[in-house]
């Protein structure tokens, strides 16, 4: 397979227009792979269908239509950390199979991001403010959707496995990125109709690093899906049947938390500040009802408390009422999250 070596364009990675941080270098892809001619066609058309899998992600949450399109070619830089002190914001980390992926939120674009969530029109009028610490946890969910759909595309288009953990995404500071480390670099813009920062109307870019780690895990699917054609336009019958396999696979050995509800009491804000240890708290649910058991954040059955092996237990006595099959409900969630 012939090599292509210098085939990344010399631009910034901000863009022609944007002038880009300083202290970036763009460097051959080769120097990180190397990728082939074919995996290299295959990481153009992968980062296309990322932007439009990101546009769904953002709309749902933003309740309007977002827009994320890609900034240009993938870029090798060596400075990562040159990018957060541009932009500011926030760095959120997370691997597969010792892969790491850096998400680098611009600050204007987080107080943008937030504004919209609350309702509004999307601004970031004047000078960034810092965020609270309940805005940072909701930029973390929104920045796990997008590690998600991440590698729910690797799974599908690059046959990646699905990996036997959880995505672990949390924030880092620049700090804990190292100087000298390597990285591919995707831009991506996220704007919609009424988005407005401290210079006027205009998307922002997020900047999404991979490690090196990842291009040489992909390259074998980087190469497959630059064959098959962008938005995967020869994917028969067969090829969806075979994700939803994989899907199915995914979420069976996802982790979630299941639940087990006492019961809940309703206290007026004077009653709860006057609580002290020793008070008896009376709760709404009856000794004889039995007890709710939530999966995530819904009711899926009821059942009676005991004891086993020396621990406190639960027995699931039965499903709550109109309650969907778990699997069933887990299914139907991917479906309507991918529009099938």
């Amino acid at each position: 397979m012939r090599r292509v070596q210098g085939a990344v364009p010399r631009e910034s990675p901000s863009g022609p227009a944007g002038g880009g941080p300083e202290g970036i270098r763009p460097s051959p892809l080769g120097q990180y792979g190397p990728l082939g001619e074919q995996e290299w066609k295959g990481l153009l058309r992968f980062q296309e269908e990322l932007a439009q899998e990101w546009a769904r992600v953002l709309s749902r949450w933003l309740r309007r239509e977002v827009r994320v399109t890609v900034a240009g070619p993938p870029v090798a830089v060596r400075r990562a950390r040159a990018l957060w002190e541009q932009a500011g914001g926030a760095i959120y980390r997370w691997s597969v199979d010792g892969a790491a992926v850096l998400l680098i939120w611009p600050r204007v674009l987080m107080v943008q991001t937030l504004d919209a969530l609350l309702g509004g029109l999307g601004v970031a009028a004047g000078p960034a403010r810092p965020t609270t610490e309940l805005e940072a946890r909701v930029i973390r969910q929104i920045s796990a959707r997008l590690a998600y759909r991440l590698l729910r595309l690797e799974v599908q288009r690059l046959d990646r496995a699905v990996p036997p953990h959880e995505l672990d995404v949390h924030p880092i500071g620049p700090d804990q990125v190292a100087a000298r480390s390597r990285w591919f670099l995707i831009g991506l813009d996220v704007g919609w109709d009424t988005q407005r920062g401290p210079t006027g109307p205009g998307s922002q870019r997020l900047f999404l690093l991979l490690a090196p780690e990842w291009a040489i895990q992909v390259r074998a699917g980087l190469e497959g899906f630059a064959r098959q054609g962008l938005g995967g336009e020869v994917e028969g019958l067969q090829d969806l049947a075979r994700i939803r396999q994989r899907l199915q696979r995914h979420l069976e050995e996802t982790p979630v938390t299941v639940r087990v509800v006492l019961g809940e009491a309703r206290l007026t804000v004077r009653e709860l500040l006057s609580l002290e240890p020793g008070d008896v708290l009376q709760l709404e649910q009856r000794v004889d009802q039995p007890l709710a058991v939530h999966v995530g954040d819904r009711p899926f059955f009821l059942g009676s408390p005991g004891e086993a092996s020396g621990r406190l237990a639960v027995r699931l006595d039965a499903a709550w009422p109109g309650a969907e099959p778990l699997a069933q409900e887990a299914l139907r969630r991917e479906e309507e999250a991918d529009g099938w």
